[in-house]
């Protein structure tokens, strides 16, 4: 691969990264209106709740940083992955509180069920 193209892969794949990452980052204000409407938090507490993931988000840039450099961008990449998702987890019993829980078809398991 000439110098030319690997710089230019490395360009466009990491500008898709950073486009799903900060999208990911970003769209969580759509989310505001409906969790307010549904679990009856208000505004400010849920605004809150989310300012704080982002600041945590944030803060641990560097610390798992230095952990890929001890053991390697796979296995922080991996961790990270577990971390994030791991919240999904806690919908099942959040979905089972609902007043529509019947008529919910996604379950928090569906997400981590591997299908053929």
């Amino acid at each position: 691969m000439s110098p030319r193209r690997l710089f230019w892969t490395l360009v466009l794949s990491s500008s898709a990264i950073l486009a799903v990452t900060m999208g990911m980052r970003q769209s969580t204000g759509l989310f505001l209106s409906p969790l307010n409407s549904s679990t009856g938090l208000g505004i400010v507490t849920i605004s809150f709740a989310m300012a704080i993931g982002q600041f945590v988000w944030g803060a641990a840039q560097p610390l798992f940083g230095m952990l890929a450099d001890r053991v390697g961008s796979y296995a922080v990449i991996v961790l990270g992955a577990r971390q994030y998702l791991q919240p999904a987890r806690g919908l099942d019993e959040f979905i089972a509180k609902h007043p529509n829980a019947d008529r919910l078809k996604l379950r928090a398991d569906d997400l981590f069920r591997i299908r053929p």
